[in-house]
């Protein structure tokens, strides 16, 4: 069994899920309009008709907390394993309740018959915790909630300069001092599996910032800046807040505030409070360069060429960053970790990739843009660890 077996949308690298409400609708529109259906969709057997937990398990509110501990063995962290668990006892389409109804899909088909038709403005999942804190603190839907033609006007600025070909190759020469001192702990420390983990973490938040904040945060540091150490922890706890309330651990903080939504609150407005910090900054330096004729048209810097952009304000830039930095983090620390224990299991392959890397590096070589086009295999070795557990 592998981790193909996912949610079938997905948001900011979490999983998603299609909600059942929404599903429902289309298909009870579809039948009662006098629009022609489709001879699949003719076919189409009821929704109550996909297997899952049945009884108490899809009760609002009770049927969340059923799927996890004391109930099973399954938690919000292992809930992969959970959802492994279920296929193998249902099928490879499920119905279950996290929070609210959802469907998740095993089959690849299925996963790409999904992507396939989210047409130009994919319904995503909004965090519904993300949402009460705005609400409760008087702030703008942000781009992780907004949906239709107001979330694609607030990601285009950013896709395009995301999706720009040397996006990414900007940023080569910091991200190359962020690898050295990560290596150096990896080479000089005997580390525990949480603090191999941790550490996976910090150089994930470490490497990002120098694309979201431009600055490092000294995580890696002797002695690092509480400041940081802080906005790291923070980050965690956030995510921690996030994910329980994703899979219906935390229902309550919609209405209340409970526990799961005091604990992110504070989190996420230490979070926020950093991110505008560095806002700040680097809005001065833009400042700068425009009064000296120094920006360029086609800046480079993610974070200077959003500023740049009259549509955005600092709260909305802020906002951005800190979607990309929540989507960034837990996916790179979680993916690097799985990358090296799948070569740690092939060996062979291991050292087929350490030639290649001495064959354009050498032993000590920084790695440049033509360097990294010219390493197929390691495309192919990472292409394959998405493959095998994702």
């Amino acid at each position: 069994m592998t981790m193909l077996r996912l949610s079938v949308v997905l948001h900011n690298g979490l999983e998603r899920h299609v909600t059942v409400m929404k599903l429902n609708k289309s298909v009870r529109d579809l039948s009662t309009s006098g629009c022609p259906m489709s001879s699949d969709e003719a076919k189409a057997k009821p929704f109550h008709a996909i297997p899952g937990p049945g009884g108490l398990y899809q009760w609002p509110f009770i049927g969340s907390l059923l799927n996890f501990k004391p109930f099973t063995k399954y938690s919000p962290e292992t809930i992969p394993d959970y959802f492994n668990h279920l296929h193998d006892k249902y099928g490879p389409v499920i119905r279950l309740r996290l929070g609210y109804p959802v469907v998740v899909v095993a089959d690849p088909i299925d996963i790409e018959t999904v992507f396939r038709n989210e047409g130009k403005y994919p319904r995503r999942l909004a965090f519904d915790l993300l949402e009460a804190y705005n609400k409760r603190n008087n702030l703008q839907a942000t781009l992780g909630q907004l949906q239709g033609p107001e979330w694609h006007t607030l990601r285009a600025p950013v896709n395009k300069r995301l999706l720009k070909v040397d996006s990414a190759t900007h940023y080569l020469g910091q991200q190359n001092q962020v690898v050295e001192d990560f290596v150096k702990i990896l080479e000089t420390q005997e580390l525990s599996p949480e603090q191999f983990q941790d550490l996976f973490f910090r150089y994930a938040s470490e490497s990002i910032a120098v694309v979201l904040f431009n600055k490092r945060l000294g995580l890696f540091d002797a002695n690092p800046d509480k400041g940081s150490v802080d906005f790291l922890k923070a980050a965690e706890t956030a995510l921690k807040m996030i994910q329980n309330s994703l899979y219906g651990k935390s229902v309550l903080h919609k209405w209340f505030r409970n526990e799961t939504y005091r604990t992110f609150e504070t989190a996420h407005n230490l979070i926020r409070r950093v991110a505008l910090g560095h806002i700040r900054q680097a809005r001065e330096v833009l400042d700068t360069q425009v009064k000296s004729g120094l920006l360029k048209e086609e800046e480079p810097n993610l974070l200077l060429s959003l500023l740049s952009e009259r549509s955005l304000t600092n709260e909305q830039v802020a906002d951005i960053m800190i979607a990309l930095y929540f989507a960034g983090t837990d996916s790179t620390a979680k993916y690097s970790q799985v990358f090296l224990y799948n070569l740690a299991k092939n060996p062979d392959k291991q050292n087929i990739l350490r030639r290649e890397i001495l064959d354009v590096l050498g032993p000590d070589g920084p790695l440049t843009s033509s360097a990294l086009s010219r390493m197929v295999y390691l495309k192919a070795a990472l292409k394959e660890s998405f493959r095998l557990i994702f």
